[in-house]
């Protein structure tokens, strides 16, 4: 383009010659998209982190199962995301061992009871061919505070145990004859020496809290584990019961029964 509108150009001087740029549009986005954008690139680097990019184009397997405890193991957000890897996603359905046992399973893919009385329950109610496995194989647990587990083995009743990597240990094993001594004493956490490991005082008695024994499978093996110890390592109900206290009705097994009840705190 020329301009050559230039009032003050004397006579015989040459015109000047401009050439405009063409100007530039500038593109305008809503700020809906602009505040969007750096979640949609946190998202996209968060799935290229974990292995999860390619997810959704991929075939997901659902797995429904009824389950009692084992439900954290498949709620932990690490055993999901390995699972994923793998294509499977667990739909969990929580309910106790012996409901499972009891209750209709119609619909699931597995089940994982707590206990071996329960699975065979199971197994005898299937009018189908099933299949099992025991992927899990879990101890009875007792949980507590480091400083109670401290005063138990200062007393001599828990020892702990070997701790990968050398620091402090999270499991004891613990002898139950020695424990059940201070609970049938009635011996309180002051009595055995909890002040000296804590900067607290506890004047409750040493005892065991537990869930119901006729609805909880943990319950319920602990309740066995005393009725072995009180029977002198023996299981109850055999001919070899010794030592157990005979009522009136002459069984001793009912002996047993009514020397483990006392030590029961539901």
């Amino acid at each position: 383009m020329s301009d050559t509108s230039t009032p003050d150009r004397t006579p015989g001087e040459e015109p000047r010659l401009t050439t405009r740029r063409p100007t530039r549009r500038r593109t305008r986005h809503p700020r809906h998209v602009l505040a969007a954008l750096p979640l949609a690139v946190a998202g996209l680097l968060a799935l290229m982190i974990s292995g999860n990019a390619l997810r959704p184009f991929e075939r997901i397997t659902t797995i429904d199962g009824k389950m009692a405890s084992k439900s954290d193991f498949f709620k932990d957000p690490e055993v999901q995301r390995l699972l994923l890897r793998h294509g499977i996603r667990v739909e969990i359905h929580r309910l106790g061992s012996r409901g499972i046992a009891t209750q209709s399973l119609r619909g699931m893919d597995v089940v994982f009871p707590s206990g071996q009385p329960a699975a065979k329950l199971i197994l005898q109610r299937q009018q189908r061919s099933v299949r099992t496995a025991r992927p899990f194989v879990t101890p009875l647990v007792l949980g507590t505070f480091r400083d109670y587990a401290k005063t138990l083995v200062a007393r001599g009743v828990a020892r702990p145990q070997k701790a990968a990597g050398g620091g402090d240990t999270l499991y004891y094993d613990l002898d139950m004859h020695a424990f059940l001594k201070l609970i049938e004493e009635e011996r309180t956490w002051n009595d055995v020496g909890f002040r000296d490991h804590s900067r607290r005082s506890n004047g409750g008695r040493v005892l065991v809290r537990t869930s119901s024994v006729c609805e909880s499978n943990a319950a319920g093996t602990y309740l066995s584990i005393l009725a072995f110890v009180k029977n002198g390592n023996q299981a109850p109900g055999t001919e070899r019961t010794k030592g157990a206290e005979r009522p009136a009705s002459g069984d001793p097994v009912l002996g047993v029964a009514a020397r483990v009840k006392p030590l029961i705190n539901l």
